[in-house]
């Protein structure tokens, strides 16, 4: 989403909706992992990454890139994303059109957020334990910091929203926010499926049951939207919404959006 629209990207194209609108679509080559700036979609197709408007018109070449990255992540007019080569994990960015590398893990990274001039990333140091780390994306390399090793199964997504870090710990199912410099935790809510999660102030939670909110000041999770056909797959928030897709039967799905 953004203030003006919500995006349904599919491999071949990509549908705007605007209430009260008919949708307009686009047909879109995406490639691999399609991601929404403030300008337009980023993807990586062939050996390159590229930036397509969000409506009509030509992409554009931002670099050559051999491998498609693992997952991607935006903050104004900065990218970053993870890459696997031969094993080796590895945090990116772009810079002066060409990659550079911010962070070589020694172990897997799961998940990657920008929290600013930061990118921050879930790395699963076993299978049994994980951490979060943070590195600055700009200027000279810099050492990352990184929060305690934990025990248990790795956060499968991290999202940034203001000053802090938002995930699900699958330890007592746990809905947390963590601050930016790593040191303070607080937990949301407990014994609580919360995948995927979007955040724009309130934290919005997919459930079996329907779309949720949590609240910083309650603990009691407010069922928002009642659960229809099919799962919830993908939840996005903008300062006047809420909007989400679920799944729909084969080939199928719905897109629902309820304002805030």
């Amino acid at each position: 989403m953004d203030d003006e629209a919500v995006y349904v990207i599919t491999p071949t194209a990509v549908h705007r909706i605007v209430v009260g609108r008919s949708t307009e679509s686009f047909p879109r080559e995406f490639g691999s992992g399609a991601l929404l700036t403030p300008r337009g979609f980023v993807y990586w197709s062939k050996g390159a990454l590229f930036e397509a408007p969000k409506g009509p018109g030509e992409a554009r070449k931002l670099a050559s890139l051999p491998r498609a990255p693992q997952r991607f992540a935006a903050a104004r007019e900065r990218l970053a994303w993870i890459d696997v080569a031969a094993g080796h994990f590895s945090i990116q960015t772009l810079e002066a059109e060409q990659p550079r590398t911010l962070y070589g893990s020694p172990s897997a990274l799961d998940a990657i957020a920008m929290l600013g001039d930061d990118v921050c990333f879930v790395e699963r140091r076993s299978a049994k334990s994980w951490r979060i780390g943070c590195v600055g994306g700009r200027g000279q390399a810099e050492q990352p910091r990184f929060t305690a090793e934990r025990r248990g199964r790795s956060p499968a997504g991290l999202v940034a929203f203001g000053d802090a870090l938002y995930f699900q710990d699958a330890g007592g199912y746990k809905v947390v926010e963590l601050s930016g410099d790593l040191q303070h935790e607080r937990t949301l809510a407990r014994d609580l499926v919360c995948s995927p999660l979007a955040v724009w102030e309130q934290v919005y939670c997919a459930q079996v049951e329907g779309l949720v909110e949590v609240s910083g000041t309650s603990r009691s999770p407010r069922l928002l939207a009642p659960n229809g056909r099919g799962l919830i797959t993908s939840i996005a928030a903008s300062p006047t919404a809420v909007a989400w897709i679920s799944d729909a039967g084969a080939d199928q799905l719905t897109v629902k959006l309820l304002a805030r």
